[in-house]
């Protein structure tokens, strides 16, 4: 019953942004949050939604970076200083306060959701919309182009 409540209260999708990167055609909101039931938080799950697809990105590629990046876990932390399910690296959030001029958190767990999709459309947008070398430089920073594994990482998140 409490799964029905759930599904109605979620049918209404939101627009998206008109530089999309996806087809939101593909699946609905309501497709994406089975497919992703108990993987995360609700609440968390329908930001990462939300956020993917005001940005025009594909939400379960972002919910498979999520998945490589912290394990699904909010609390995640690297030895790179980076944190929370998108494992964001304070130059990653310098980036993402500048460019959209607010002053997020990547400590908290709304702001991780909204640093992380943010940096993948600044980063995706600055490769002409070529994921693979988004993802690689959202791995490995400048150098990521140069370095292997990172192709092993993108791949793996497009699920190539």
């Amino acid at each position: 019953m409490k799964l029905i409540l759930i599904i109605l209260m979620l049918l209404p999708t939101i627009g998206h942004n008109t530089e999309s990167y996806y087809d939101p055609m593909d699946y609905s909101k309501l497709d994406f949050l089975i497919t992703n039931a108990g993987k995360i938080d609700i609440d968390h799950l329908n930001l990462v939604y939300d956020c993917s697809v005001i940005k025009g990105l594909d939400p379960l590629l972002v919910m498979r970076l999520v998945k490589v990046e912290s394990g699904y876990n909010p609390y995640a932390k690297s030895h790179a200083n980076a944190v929370g399910y998108f494992l964001i690296r304070p130059i990653a959030q310098k980036c993402v306060n500048m460019k959209t001029k607010r002053n997020f958190n990547r400590h908290k767990i709304e702001d991780n959701i909204r640093i992380g999709t943010s940096f993948l459309y600044i980063i995706l947008k600055r490769f002409d919309g070529d994921m693979e070398q988004a993802l690689r430089y959202y791995n490995g920073g400048n150098k990521a182009l140069k370095i292997k594994s990172t192709k092993i990482y993108a791949k793996k998140i497009m699920g190539v």
